[in-house]
């Protein structure tokens, strides 16, 4: 593989096969989340607040946990939808949950039944039979 200078992938020739640079694109795609979810971060701290809470008590109570369920236990609305993605970030960086590859059709009528990932708790606690 030969490499462009400044690019650690070979460049040249994903823009000959696919009429773009694969690579450059995906960094593009995730510097353009990235930033998407920061804006939306500081939109509105108290709601910040209030959704890292129910995210932290979900993960105690559940073994999975989605952007659904963090949704019907917000009482407050959010001036920019978006924050709940920094927030599942947050929770991630936390140690609360862990991203995984399932998704399930959202529940919530303004998703159109899009689907949403399931993240995985790791700080559930089973209730105790005894």
């Amino acid at each position: 593989m030969v490499l462009v200078t400044g690019f650690d992938h070979d460049h040249q020739s994903q823009v000959a096969m696919y009429g773009e640079c694969v690579a450059c694109a995906a960094e593009t795609g995730s510097a353009a989340r990235d930033s998407a979810i920061a804006v939306a971060a500081d939109a509105d701290p108290d709601w910040i607040r209030r959704a890292r809470t129910v995210i932290a008590e979900l993960a105690r109570t559940r073994p999975t946990v989605t952007a659904d369920d963090v949704w019907a236990e917000i009482d407050q609305p959010v001036s920019d939808p978006r924050a709940l993605g920094a927030v599942f970030t947050w929770a991630g960086d936390a140690g609360y949950l862990a991203r995984t590859t399932m998704t399930v059709p959202s529940t919530r009528p303004e998703a159109h039944r899009r689907p949403i990932r399931v993240w995985q708790s790791l700080v559930y606690e089973p209730p105790r039979l005894f």
